[in-house]
């Protein structure tokens, strides 16, 4: 099976039912079938999962299920999120 924006998604509710935020490389290691993060975010399957996740949730009115993922170097989402929440 091949992981879906939906798929990630509902991952990401989950993580946020237990009040858990989680980096990157633990979502890449959740499905198996995502590349690994490179230099090239534009280009990774998580990129457009994660913009098809913003505007969702934005039409929806709710918080971004993608802001619980973080970079382990700095502790803080990415660049991504602050675009989208804007």
């Amino acid at each position: 099976m091949q992981t879906s924006a939906r798929d990630v998604g509902l991952f990401l509710e989950a993580q946020a039912k237990q009040r858990a935020p989680i980096p990157y490389s633990d979502v890449i290691r959740t499905f198996r079938d995502l590349p690994p993060l490179g230099p090239h975010w534009k280009s990774h399957p998580l990129c457009s999962f994660f913009g098809e996740l913003d505007l969702e949730d934005h039409s929806k009115q709710r918080p971004f299920r993608t802001a619980l993922v973080f970079a382990k170097e700095t502790g803080r989402p990415g660049q991504g999120i602050f675009r989208h929440a804007s």
